[in-house]
């Protein structure tokens, strides 16, 4: 055996050994003089006061609260606590993002009552919040898609709302003896595996899990006595631990038969098929399902009918956007959208009482085709709320719907998808259309009188073009007529100016001819048999004063009904009188209404408040029939301010305008 020595100089070793050494100490020293300068305090805000607060930089102008050791704040700290989405470093006066809550960031700060997580922020550390005994609310912002391990372990006065969208892991014993709205847990769809504890001791009731959860660990769901779970499946069942949910839980899946197959519900009750009822009730109004049940959770429904022989009145605006369905299976009342409306709603003996009809945001044109159809008495439809509908969508909405029905289009809408009637709504709120048409066909009066109808806008709006026409325009008769527009048109029109100041039975009524007709003024028509037409004008029907300064006049009336109530609404209490052909040929009368006339809206009807008047007035019309007075009798008392017009009727006062006899002169006002 040969031993071979090598002689090293002892003075070399030991320098060697002393540079290693001094290597080491200057790593030791830049490590930590390295995680000094990483951390800073910057300014955060407890109960709207700033307080000091840790911060680590762990990349370019991003951070971390705390250290991933400590807590970042005093753990004496109590009440709401702000943690900002950006910080400004006062060493180097730098802005940076805060991306993540470290671990045991606020362990300990057992007085903290609220803390408020800003947008931004992605990730909360493992342990972050141990020890928070007093913690009662975090609001997670939607960026969250981390919690780490026991990130709220223990917290029991802890309640969440809701878990962020985007979250997409959650760590072992995450949320243990935490607490949930409602008992309910709506698991994001980025959830793919439910770990260790997760849940454990939440007192859940509902749990709704999404087609990606694959994997439920032991003790998952433990201590959850009785709670419903709701699985939205995709093609395979996930794999359960025997001791991940209690076994007194339900299950309901949208596909059973993938349990059955591969029994993997050890120790779990039987899965039932999640199919609810095809229709339900809430309220007054039967709804039924257009979807079927897809995660997480979104149902919707349309309005299928009404319960019982509903009686409509003259307006609906009650369609709620969601609703509960009572019926679905288990303890979990999931909201139902209500966005569409079946042809069967709007239907019945009672529609030709509906007038108005208002819908909320919810309604989707593609899925109500058809609604209106059977709504023949309609004077406007609101669908200023719901999204701007293509013209595909309005098509199908408002087949069927009655011509003369005004459409208030969604705002923001740019398009008209209808020839007349369809008014779009600027950004600025102001309205407009290219065409409005109301055509009153034969029947209009008798669906009026039916319906009880109010032809009452509830917007005003500007038309380029208004068409007026009724068909009794085509006998070229004498009749009242109210617009809710302003025209010139090509018939005559004639307005009220005065009547004897003598009330008897033959007392006679003056009017004088105009060439414009103002919008919202009972004018007494004669039609040259075509439509009233005019060009850039607003549109705007709208309830008559109450107050009536003078009660001897002509009114207008876009209520149908008893002539008396009509006159009542108005506060009217004196004689009412209507429009009829006298027993001379050509000649006209205003005849004293009885109790049981009916009057239709866009007619007029006369009111004296003297009950002296007669059961008939005269009508006079300037320039028609005209007696050809030449010379008016001057023999007795005549009134020296007296004033007649051709056919020598007296007026109460001086006219305004048109071609009079005074103090027995022809005079032309102008």
């Amino acid at each position: 055996m040969f031993v071979t020595f090598t002689i090293i100089n002892t003075e070399n070793k030991m320098r060697k050994y002393i540079l290693l050494l001094l290597l080491a100490v200057c790593a030791h020293v830049s490590a930590d003089v390295l995680d000094k300068v990483k951390l800073f305090k910057a300014t955060a805000q407890l109960n709207g006061k700033p307080i000091p607060m840790w911060f680590n930089i762990t990349g370019d102008d991003v951070v971390e609260v705390g250290n991933g050791k400590n807590a970042a704040i005093s753990q004496y700290a109590e009440g709401k606590l702000i943690v900002p989405s950006t910080i400004v470093n006062p060493t180097d006066n730098r802005t940076y993002k805060v991306k993540r809550v470290a671990n045991f960031a606020f362990n300990l700060c057992s007085k903290l009552s609220e803390v408020s997580l800003e947008e931004g922020l992605n990730e909360i550390g493992e342990h972050a919040f141990v020890g928070c005994n007093a913690l009662q609310t975090v609001s997670m912002p939607a960026t969250i898609t981390v919690i780490g391990r026991g990130a709220f372990m223990g917290c029991k006065q802890l309640l969440h709302a809701d878990l962020p969208q985007q979250l997409t892991a959650i760590g072992q014993e995450c949320f243990v003896e935490n607490r949930f709205s409602n008992n309910k847990l709506l698991l994001p769809a980025g959830i793919k595996s439910i770990p260790l504890a997760a849940f454990q001791h939440c007192q859940l009731q509902q749990v709704v899990l999404s087609p990606n959860v694959s994997n439920i660990d032991a003790e998952a769901f433990m201590q959850t006595v009785a709670c419903h779970f709701y699985m939205f499946d995709g093609n395979t069942a996930p794999t359960i631990n025997p001791k991940g949910v209690s076994t007194a839980s339900h299950w309901y899946a949208t596909n059973p038969q993938l349990y059955a197959a591969k029994s993997l519900c050890g120790g779990l009750l039987t899965v039932s098929a999640m199919v609810p009822n095809e229709t339900f009730s809430v309220g007054d109004i039967t709804y039924k399902i257009v979807q079927t049940p897809q995660y997480p959770g979104v149902f919707t429904a349309s309005a299928y009918k009404t319960n019982g022989d509903k009686v409509w009145g003259s307006t609906f605006n009650s369609m709620p956007e969601w609703v509960l369905n009572p019926v679905f299976p288990g303890n979990w009342q999931p909201q139902h959208r209500i966005n569409g409306i079946e042809p069967t709603f709007f239907a019945g003996s009672q529609m030709a009482k509906l007038q108005h009809i208002t819908l909320p945001s919810s309604i989707e044109g593609s899925r109500s085709a058809k609604a209106f159809a059977h709504c023949k008495a309609l004077v406007a439809v609101n669908l200023l709320a719901m999204q701007p509908m293509t013209r595909t969508e309005s098509d199908a909405l408002l087949e069927g719907l009655a011509e003369n029905t005004v459409v208030y289009a969604p705002k923001g809408q740019t398009e008209e998808h209808r020839a007349y009637n369809y008014v779009l709504t600027n950004n600025d709120g102001q309205r407009h259309t290219s065409a409005y048409k109301l055509n009153l066909e034969r029947d209009f009066d008798s669906l009026a009188y039916q319906a009880n109808m109010a032809y009452l806008l509830p917007y005003s709006f500007v038309a380029e073009r208004a068409t007026f026409y009724r068909s009794s325009f085509a006998n070229k008769q004498k009749e009242t007529l109210v617009l809710p527009f302003a025209a010139k048109p090509q018939g005559s029109a004639f307005a009220f100016i005065d009547m004897t100041d003598q009330p008897g039975p033959n007392a006679n009524v003056a009017f004088m001819r105009r060439d414009d007709m103002l919008a919202n003024t009972p004018y007494i028509y004669v039609s040259d048999g075509t439509p009233i037409v005019a060009q850039d004008v607003e549109v705007n029907a709208v309830e008559m004063p109450a107050e009536i300064v003078e009660k001897d006049n002509l009114f207008g009336t876009y209520h149908a009904g008893l002539l008396r109530d009509v006159a009542a609404n108005r506060l009217l209490n004196g004689t009412t009188y209507l429009l009829k052909q006298s027993e001379l040929p050509g000649s006209l009368m205003f005849t004293q209404s009885s109790a049981d006339v009916f009057i239709a809206p866009f007619q007029a009807y006369f009111h004296v408040s003297n009950p002296l008047y007669g059961a008939n007035l005269k009508l006079v019309l300037e320039g028609d029939n005209t007696t050809g007075i030449k010379q008016l009798s001057t023999e007795g008392n005549i009134d020296a301010n007296a004033w007649f017009n051709l056919q020598g009727v007296r007026f109460k006062a001086k006219p305004q305008k048109g071609v009079f006899i005074h103090q027995g002169k022809k005079v032309m006002m102008k």
